[in-house]
């Protein structure tokens, strides 16, 4: 039997050698065929989708974009639905791509259109759309004096619109088309039929970036009859950017009239302040507009005032308020002064007083408040070191006028005739912004003051201000008389003031049986100072021959039980002495301070 030969390992080797090379050079050549069999496909399917999108648009033209540089869309399922596809359209993988497909149309030129086909199977990606740059369109009315007007109820005569290739003022961006269109209605009613009275269609941009139009609505329609412009305009850039804006606006007559000649006004400063009305008549004129409703208007005012308005208006209803002289006013203005303690730089220190003047109490006194002293209100040193501040703060129902100051002159005193003499220091024009005036009364004397105020009606509010200011102390006085008595000595204290006068002249006092100073009051309540009080030092009566001086305190004043008792003395409990005294010495020698001497 013969015996059979196999493969020996080189010859397996070779083999798959030459097995790899010939799958390496196959394999792309077999991908790239498929490929392309798949691509030729995918175009196949492309051109099917454009030649239906052509058909459907020549059957039915108003699917086409209006304006160059518009685009429309045109779906597959649109096409299959409309049976412009005869069968759904499939991949090479036999997956639907009926969903998201589409053919977009782009009118490049005036009865020129590109189609484009964008094909979507199923599991492929679809793109988000590109954010693309709008064109910019503004739209205005103006008025016969050609001022830009942006909202309703303008006189119009004309409409401009301005066309941007961009968003942007100065954008480079260009515009493919534009167009506009202009329509009307009749009627305030916004419902009412609204008819178009001009449509330009779509316009070629030719390149430009920007486009201003003016067009005179007379042009077009009797504006006079026109309640309501409507005004549309769009437009595409090169970018396939659209946009499109619209603006309404009404036409009326807008113009006010204009107040005319008036009668029955006050003059400049001429003011009525007693009870009485004022009639006044303003002429109405409107000049090419609708005319006034009347040819003058009549107001009786009976309120106080200022200024009043008349209203006057046309017969489109416009109105306009004329201003008017009324200077009506017989209400006494209000005042109030508010008094202060006047502080060392001038300022307003602590409140003491206020009083106010109105209506009912035209002329006040000022001669009381809290801080002054004695009957007459004195001011004093201790209270008023610096003066007193009058603060006054004006009101008037109509209009502030002017307030004037009066004082009279410093250290007088009663019963000086010329206390009552006031000369005018200041005159002050007060406004409803400046309505407060501050005064300051220092100098000592029995000082007055006077303020007087107006409004512009002459009604007027007078303040009396009574300011005494004393601030002097007192001078003091004393004498001793009746030394050496057992009862005690007689002191008499004068007083000398110049200004407003001690409280008392001369006091007496008796009895005094040892060292005191002694002080005096003058009518404002001033003291004299510490260091001008005058001393008196007196002795009762002297030694006893039992007894002498304590050390430095002179006989018959308290000492010591020690300095006391070197003279057999002794300090009594009771003022009679007591039991431990010698009653016969008790009552011969028993001082004021209650010792007993043997």
């Amino acid at each position: 039997m013969e015996k059979i030969k196999g493969f020996t390992l080189i010859e397996l080797l070779a083999t798959i050698t030459i097995l790899g090379i010939v799958m390496v050079v196959t394999i792309p050549a077999v991908n790239r065929w498929i490929s392309r069999g798949k691509t030729e496909s995918l175009n196949s399917q492309k051109q099917t989708l454009i030649m239906a999108a052509r058909s459907y648009s020549e059957d039915h033209p108003d699917s086409l974009p209006k304006n160059i540089g518009e685009k429309s869309k045109i779906t597959a399922i649109l096409l299959r639905q409309k049976n412009y596809l005869k069968s759904d359209i499939v991949n090479a993988d036999k997956k639907s791509c009926m969903e998201n497909s589409y053919v977009e149309v782009y009118k490049n030129k005036k009865n020129s259109y590109q189609y484009k086909a964008f094909l979507y199977c199923e599991g492929d990606t679809i793109p988000g759309e590109d954010i693309v740059t709008k064109p910019y369109i503004s739209i205005e009315f103006t008025d016969e004096k050609d001022n830009v007007n942006y909202m309703n109820n303008v006189s119009i005569t004309e409409v401009r619109i301005h066309v941007n290739g961009g968003e942007e003022e100065n954008s480079a961006i260009k515009l493919k088309s534009y167009s506009y269109l202009v329509s009307v209605n009749y009627s305030d009613d916004p419902e009412d039929k609204i008819i178009e009275i001009y449509n330009s269609g779509s316009m070629d941009a030719y390149g430009k970036t920007s486009i201003s139009l003016k067009k005179s609505l007379n042009d077009y329609v009797d504006i006079t009859k026109v309640s309501n412009f409507i005004v549309k305009a769009t437009a595409y850039n090169e970018l396939g950017g659209y946009s499109e804006r619209l603006v309404q606006s009404s036409y009326h007559d807008t113009i006010k009239p204009i107040c005319g000649k008036i009668t029955g006004q006050a003059g400049e400063d001429e003011w009525d302040n007693t009870w009485r009305r004022k009639t006044i008549t303003v002429e109405c004129s409107d000049g090419d507009g609708s005319g006034c409703v009347k040819d003058s208007y009549t107001h009786t005012f009976d309120t106080q005032m200022n200024i009043g308005t008349i209203t006057i208006s046309d017969n489109a209803g416009n109105t306009t308020d004329c201003p008017v002289r009324v200077h009506l006013d017989w209400t006494t203005p209000t005042v109030t002064i508010n008094a202060y303690k006047r502080n060392d730089d001038g300022s307003t220190g602590v409140k003491v007083g206020t009083v106010t003047a109105d209506d009912t109490h035209q002329n006040v006194s000022f001669n009381s408040y809290t801080g002054g002293y004695g009957s007459n209100s004195w001011l004093n040193l201790a209270n008023f070191p610096y003066g007193i501040v009058y603060e006054i703060i004006t009101e008037d129902n109509v209009i502030l006028n002017e307030g004037t100051w009066y004082e009279n002159a410093r250290e007088l005193w009663l019963p000086d005739p010329n206390i009552d003499t006031l000369v005018k220091k200041s005159t002050k024009t007060f406004t409803n912004n400046d309505n407060k005036d501050v005064h300051s009364i220092v100098d000592e004397g029995f000082r007055r003051a006077r303020f007087v105020f107006n409004d512009k009606a002459l009604n007027t509010v007078t303040f009396d201000i009574s300011s005494p200011i004393d601030r002097t102390r007192p001078k003091a006085t004393a004498s001793k008389s009746n030394p050496g008595t057992e009862s005690g000595v007689t002191v008499t204290v004068n007083c000398t003031d110049s200004g407003s006068k001690c409280q008392r002249n001369q006091t007496v006092y008796t009895g005094v049986k040892s060292t005191q100073k002694y002080y005096v009051l003058d009518n404002a309540g001033n003291q004299n100072s510490e260091s001008t009080a005058p001393e008196i030092v007196v002795v009762s009566y002297p030694c006893h021959p039992y007894e002498e001086p304590c050390g430095s305190v002179a006989c018959g004043q308290s000492c010591t039980r020690k300095c006391c008792e070197r003279h057999g003395s002794y300090i009594c409990d009771e003022y009679d002495c007591g039991s431990s005294c010698s009653t016969v010495y008790c009552t011969v020698y028993c001082t004021r301070w209650r010792t007993c001497y043997d």
